[in-house]
């Protein structure tokens, strides 16, 4: 009798839960069966993160922390964890999600390695941040690709193997059908985007502002991208009188793929210009920029025109 091979996981998601586990594991509901969750804890998940969790179909191991009246104890269980699936060839990518920065040398280090060149080894802020930096890069892998085995190694990176192989059976389908039944499927298609498309795909987007958007008119991500950050908040502004100026430098995040905070001063105030057109008072950091702008632009008009 044949023994099954065990799989190795496809990708597994390093869980530091010390810093902030609720924000940390958002976007598991995009990982697959072939992805693995090591969940590093000190006690019991909060009731929130479980319900996360529970969403996901990847396959999930909490792994108690040892010694933990000793300072950083986590952290290098966690490296060490990291090194021996490493050097066990466990992975096909691994994934440390944290927000401490002290991960880094240990995934440089590695990187140099012969096999840590053709793996995927990250320091990420979140699962979602994982998950759609790595679309990002297969995609853009996608337009060198000569054949159906090069296209689905791409789409492997986001869909696993099997879900690469079942979207490259229904693309040969598409590609077969006859023009009218491709129009008939097209037209009968679910609208409901992917799950990579959703708006909750986007950074700093979650739930709470996904549902205000969809209210809004705006379902995806791409109808998103369509409208830009003001155009957005005005559609949303619209449905919700009291939704705050201060949103649209979120959604202008989202769109550039950071947080509001890395947004430059300048690119603030620009958007605050925006939305005081709209007859709505910008938010307060900006409100005195503009007004010095405004002035100075008024000072200068009248020295020209003496």
């Amino acid at each position: 009798m044949e023994v099954a091979q065990q799989k190795r996981p496809r990708r597994i998601f390093f869980i530091d839960s010390e810093n902030g586990i609720d924000t940390l594991i958002d976007g598991c509901q995009y990982l697959e069966l072939e992805d693995e969750i090591l969940l590093f804890v000190r006690g019991e998940p909060s009731d929130s993160a479980k319900a996360k969790l529970g969403q996901t179909r990847a396959k999930i191991e909490q792994i108690k922390c040892l010694d933990p009246g000793v300072k950083n104890s986590m952290d290098v269980q966690i490296i060490a964890e990291f090194t021996m699936r490493f050097a066990l060839d466990d992975f096909e990518g691994a994934y440390i999600i944290s927000r401490d920065h002290g991960y880094l040398p240990a995934i440089h280090y590695l990187q140099r390695h012969a096999k840590g060149r053709n793996i995927e080894l990250v320091l990420a802020d979140s699962i979602k941040t994982a998950v759609i930096a790595q679309a990002d890069k297969a995609l853009s892998r996608l337009q060198h690709a000569s054949s159906i085995e090069d296209v689905k190694r791409v789409l492997a990176a986001f869909l696993g193997r099997e879900g690469a192989q079942e979207a490259v059976g229904t693309l040969k389908s598409i590609m077969a059908a006859p023009d009218d039944a491709s129009n008939a499927t097209s037209a009968d298609a679910s609208p409901t985007p992917p799950a990579l498309e959703r708006l909750e795909a986007l950074k700093g987007i979650g739930p709470a502002l996904a549902q205000k958007l969809t209210d809004a008119g705006i379902t995806s991500a791409k109808q998103f991208r369509e409208e830009g950050a003001v155009g957005a908040w005005k559609r949303v502004h619209a449905t919700d009188g009291s939704f705050p100026a201060r949103w649209v430098y979120v959604f202008e995040g989202a769109l550039c793929g950071c947080s509001q905070k890395e947004l430059t001063a300048d690119r603030k105030s620009e958007l605050a210009a925006e939305i005081r057109k709209c007859g709505i008072t910008p938010p307060p950091q900006h409100a005195k920029r503009l007004a010095n702008i405004a002035a100075n632009t008024i000072s200068a008009s009248k020295h020209t025109h003496r």
